[in-house]
């Protein structure tokens, strides 16, 4: 792919960058993994509205060659439907790759290779296309990169098979000269017979009704003229040297961009190839020639399009580091923080609890006894929740300890259910236990798996009903030991459930608290190497099941 014209685009953030049209994002989903999303004040206007409205064919590729948004034009073009060519690749339509059993990834390398290459300026590429109806096609591309989405291609398309009979038709007759010239007319292609006599150079001896339109200048007017009186001065040393190479019989194959002054004055843009012929029987150069107004407009409206995407992720970027320091102070002082409310809790609730138990030890039964049992409790539960502060603390810096020895499953697992039996009876709640009498041993930490067995039926002695059950079922999976704690409470609602795990405030009652519990016990049990999940239902009672691995026998 030779001769192609690439233009860089600067760099842009892929990460704040999703589709250039709502087609090209749907199509996107399947192709980029960790692709982020273009907003969608993005996608003007007029970018559909001069795309897909172009006459000459227009689609955008992915580095893997993969077709991302097609105009009317290039389905036209190629026979296939928009829907058809969104699920297809470059390597379906190129001929050279379609016929080689490596195809896709031999064009994949090539795009690689164009990232940093560049060509010449106003040089474009022909290559061939196969058609829906298994037709041959010759195509003039020209190619420009940007650096959005992992990398993607614009690829500005003219089928130029007619181009190729013409000039090849051009040779054998004036008779068909004439009769091609009528085609090129038709399909916005002017043509232009130029020779040398002893005092003009490059004289305009044939002109297609096409090349008057463009110039603005009447048959009689450009046949006095020779084209380089009309060419902008920037284009004329290099224009003069290719038309004496190819007078010369040189064959230079290329497209050329160039811009000539019309009647007006109006500097208007043109693509031109050209090659030898024989006209009127003398030596001849033919050109072919496009006005290019409508493609110069799409490149501007695409720089433009670059420039305000780049300005958008500077902005964007900006926000999010701004963002990201605040997130990051605000962790910083949330745990250091909660590391100076333990501090300050843990010194007053100490001498509270061992006040209060001697109280409940000294004083006689009666009023006075009952709330000094209230006061030790409640201190309990007071320094419970501040060792939960302080292992989410220690579980935010990584800290939190988990020593892994082999434990005996059943021995923690009864122990827990014997320990909160006292509770689960003093609410008249059902405690029941199911588990095999021999279960696998694990690799964890006793007192935490205690903890979290502790967790989850506390909190499901705290929402089931006097008369209701709870029941702990332990069973082996295939290498893993699944442990399931079932109540029959008031269960959960959709909204509860979503943030149940994390430090997200949670929509429950006043009375629920702050559920830190299950915070340190998803914790972990992910520390094992396990997972934490529940299942539940308002008013239908809910269930919390956790696994852990069991080790493999080594050898």
């Amino acid at each position: 792919m030779e001769g192609i014209k690439i233009k860089k685009a600067k760099n842009i953030s892929q990460q704040d960058v999703s589709s250039i049209t709502e087609d090209t994002r749907e199509n996107l989903s399947d192709s980029v993994e960790n692709y982020s999303k273009i907003p969608s004040d993005i996608k003007d206007k007029w970018y559909k509205y001069i795309i897909h409205n172009a006459t000459e064919g227009f689609f955008i590729t992915d580095m893997n060659t993969r077709i991302l948004d097609v105009n009317d034009a290039f389905c036209n073009m190629s026979g296939y439907s928009r829907k058809e060519l969104l699920n297809m690749g470059l390597y379906d339509l190129d001929v050279k790759y379609l016929n080689s059993p490596n195809g896709k990834q031999e064009m994949i390398a090539v795009f690689k290779n164009l990232i940093g290459f560049e060509t010449k300026p106003n040089e474009f590429s022909m290559v061939q296309h196969r058609r829906k109806d298994g037709r041959i096609i010759d195509i003039s591309v020209s190619l420009k990169y940007m650096n959005v989405m992992g990398g993607v291609f614009f690829h500005f398309n003219r089928d130029v098979t007619m181009q190729k009979q013409l000039y090849q038709q051009l040779k054998e007759s004036e008779d068909m000269y004439r009769t091609l010239v009528e085609l090129g007319d038709r399909v916005g292609e002017a043509v232009v017979m130029l020779q040398d006599t002893e005092k003009v150079e490059a004289l305009q001896t044939f002109v297609s009704d096409e090349w008057c339109r463009i110039t603005g200048y009447d048959r009689e007017e450009l046949l006095k003229k020779s084209f380089f009186d009309i060419l902008h001065p920037k284009y004329l040393k290099n224009s003069i040297e290719r038309h004496r190479k190819k007078m010369g019989g040189s064959v230079i194959p290329h497209y050329f961009e160039m811009y000539i002054i019309n009647k007006s004055g109006v500097e208007v843009p043109i693509e031109l190839t050209s090659g030898y012929t024989n006209y009127h029987g003398s030596s001849a150069i033919v050109a072919y020639i496009k006005d290019i107004t409508e493609r110069k407009m799409i490149e501007k409206e695409l720089e433009q399009y670059n420039i305000n995407l780049e300005q958008l992720v500077k902005k964007r970027t900006a926000e999010l580091e701004n963002m990201n320091r605040s997130l990051i102070y605000f962790n910083n002082n949330r745990t250091k923080f909660i590391q100076s409310v333990v501090h300050e809790l843990k010194t007053p609730i100490t001498p509270i609890q061992a006040a209060s138990e001697i109280l409940v030890a000294e004083l006689p039964k009666g009023p006075l006894r009952e709330l000094a049992v209230q006061i030790n409790q409640g201190a309990k539960n007071l320094d419970r929740r501040v060792d939960e502060l302080r292992d989410i603390a220690k579980s935010e810096r990584g800290i939190l300890q988990v020593e892994l020895k082999l434990i005996d499953t059943n021995r923690v697992i009864r122990e827990a259910v014997k320990y909160m039996a006292i509770e689960a009876n003093k609410k008249n709640v059902a405690l029941s236990l199911e588990m095999p009498q021999k279960l696998p041993k694990i690799k964890g930490d006793r007192d935490r798996i205690h903890q979290v067995i502790l967790n989850l039926l506390s909190n499901s002695i705290k929402y089931t009903h006097a008369g209701g059950k709870i029941n702990v079922a332990a069973t082996t999976g295939e290498n893993e030991i699944i442990v399931a704690v079932q109540d029959s409470g008031c269960g959960l609602t959709k909204t509860q459930m979503e943030h149940l795990f994390d430090m997200t405030p949670k929509p429950h009652n006043k009375a629920d608290g702050l559920g830190l519990g299950l915070i340190i016990s998803k914790n972990i049990i992910e520390r094992h190497g396990g997972s934490i999940f529940v299942q539940s239902k308002r008013n239908r009672g809910s269930t919390f099941t956790f696994t852990i691995p069991i080790p493999q026998k080594e050898g």
